[in-house]
């Protein structure tokens, strides 16, 4: 019956939570996303975080190391370079003593320009051009290590560690002990720098550290059934261009409703940075911010304009709507916040 209806793939990494133990959910009451969640059939999906599940929707598959190729996905989006290079992501990192354990904090907190990012790259450079590695920096707070081979290592993505203590996040596998010297040699490299020197002067965070992970040589993505992805995060970008599917800001989300074909992704990270940084009250200022979208997706059901509704949580559950589930009076809803993992 709704064979040539259109279907939205809609990612809501950081909807379901987790949010720290002994945090009160936010009470916060949304509608319109309530009825959805509520009336969704629910079922597994490859997918328990942001990276994996946009890789799983493209088709792309982790590579021989175990790591998804995040790195030249997202390399490929910020500069148009389309090489056989490996690349890493070297992502800038402060990391902060406390007690015994050092905790990381991304770029979000570190504020870089772009001369700042040039001079710790030259640095890098220098220093390790016996390698033939190349640090590079097309945007101030994201960087990627070029490499001649592929290193024999399991990395973990930059978002499982952030606020958290390292030691448990540190690259394994054949070359782990070559890798975490290295990371003691950019730590001592960079607390010289006079970079960081001016940083400290000025009351801001120093770059002391480099996050390695993602890495992997461009990824040959198969033809999508996408006609458009609505996205500002790299890794989707990056991969629509691999796809040949058009890409556009989030921003212009709505303008997919209101065309008339084509299946399209959309990615809201409205709730991902506040999940991240255990932000309870951040989380539901995104919820509202949300709600209309929601509301816009519920009218399209019922007009079935839309015949098929993917929400993807990016915790390994797909929740599927039609336009008959929104017959599914009997079933309750539930706050939003009923649906946070710890």
């Amino acid at each position: 019956m709704f064979r040539n209806a259109r279907r939205l793939d809609l990612l809501l990494p950081g909807l379901s939570g987790p949010l720290p133990r002994g945090t009160d959910a936010p009470a916060v009451r949304a509608p319109a996303t309530e009825t959805l969640l509520a009336r969704a059939r629910v079922s597994a999906f490859d997918g328990t975080d942001l990276e994996q599940t946009l890789c799983a929707l493209f088709g792309v598959a982790t590579g021989d190391s175990g790591d998804l190729p995040s790195a030249p996905l997202c390399h490929l989006a910020q500069t148009g370079v389309a090489d056989g290079a490996f690349r890493m992501h070297a992502d800038p990192v402060f990391l902060r003593p406390d007690q015994d354990r050092l905790l990381l904090f991304d770029s979000r907190h570190l504020a870089l320009d772009a001369g700042e990012a040039a001079e710790f790259s030259a640095l890098f450079n220098r220093h390790f051009a016996k390698s033939s590695w190349r640090l590079e920096a097309p945007e101030p707070g994201h960087w990627y290590l070029r490499l001649p081979r592929a290193p024999a290592l399991t990395t973990q993505p930059l978002h499982r560690v952030i606020g958290r203590n390292i030691d448990r996040f540190l690259p394994e596998g054949e070359e782990a002990r070559k890798w975490r010297g290295i990371l003691n040699e950019v730590q001592m490299l960079f607390h010289q720098a006079d970079v960081n020197r001016r940083r400290e002067q000025a009351g801001r965070a120093p770059v002391n550290s480099l996050w390695f992970w993602g890495g992997g040589h461009l990824p040959s993505v198969p033809p999508s059934r996408y006609a458009a992805l609505f996205a500002d995060q790299p890794l989707a970008r990056g991969l629509a261009i691999a796809a040949g599917v058009p890409g556009y800001p989030t921003g212009d989300a709505t303008a997919w409703l209101d065309a008339t074909a084509g299946d399209g992704l959309i990615l809201l990270d409205h709730f991902w940075w506040p999940i991240l940084d255990a932000d309870a009250p951040g989380w539901a200022r995104q919820l509202e911010r949300l709600e209309p979208f929601m509301v816009r997706c519920r009218r399209e059901l019922h007009r079935r304009s839309l015949g098929t509704l993917n929400l993807y949580p990016c915790d390994g559950r797909n929740l599927q709507l039609t336009p008959r589930s929104l017959h599914r009076f009997w079933i309750r809803r539930r706050s939003v916040a009923a649906w946070l993992r710890p």
